[in-house]
């Protein structure tokens, strides 16, 4: 406790170099691993708070375990899941990453989830799409040429969005953004030197891959 108050004291001062800083947050903040951290987002954003039996929790249902759900407010989960290819991602990591999402949008008795490739400009042809009567799919994505643009990511948002409720972008922040998307977007990023600049156009989470 005398230590964190000396560094706190110190920080308000100036006098610690950035390198120990960014140590003294990873300390004293406790860390979240991204299920719970985008549990907790997608239950506060969408969920009643409400629980349900009439669909239970598929968690624990292989334990013959039946918990509640949660009784959703919308007709209709809907989402996208934009996927920059020029980040360093392997197919594994994405791959469970999607399982993550899965995970927490079967919570939902209606969903729909689109998986979006991006670099210089929306990759449509490569739109992977499931809903609740499908399992997740295999996303095979192509690396990208290193360039990122998000102005098509905009475009393709205003004109597509319709009735889906959220835009998640999975990203490691290298571009230029100067205004907000058309509906509701979580910035997932692997950069955590790019979160700040991303605060006014929506939530944002950095994550380690």
């Amino acid at each position: 406790t005398l230590i964190i108050q000396a560094m706190g004291a110190a920080r308000k001062q100036g006098n610690l170099p950035a390198s120990l800083l960014e140590l003294f947050d990873e300390v004293t903040k406790p860390a979240i691993d991204l299920q719970t951290l985008l549990h907790s987002y997608m239950t506060e954003s969408f969920f009643d708070k409400e629980s349900d039996f009439s669909r239970p929790n598929r968690r624990f249902i292989h334990q013959e375990i039946y918990l509640p759900g949660y009784r959703f407010d919308r007709n209709r989960l809907s989402l996208f899941i934009f996927l920059d290819r020029s980040m360093s991602i392997t197919q594994d990591v994405f791959s469970r990453f999607l399982g993550i999402i899965d995970a927490i949008v079967r919570l939902s008795h209606d969903f729909e989830v689109s998986v979006v490739p991006f670099d210089e400009q929306v990759c449509v042809d490569e739109i992977v799409s499931y809903d609740a009567q499908g399992g997740v799919p295999v996303v095979a994505f192509a690396k990208g040429n290193g360039g990122t643009q998000f102005e098509p990511v905009l475009e393709y948002l205003s004109k597509n969005s319709g009735e889906k409720n959220l835009a998640v972008i999975l990203s490691d922040g290298f571009f230029t953004i100067e205004k907000s998307p058309a509906v509701q977007t979580l910035f997932l990023l692997s950069e955590k030197k790019n979160c700040a600049r991303f605060e006014r156009y929506g939530d944002v989470v950095y994550f380690d891959l």
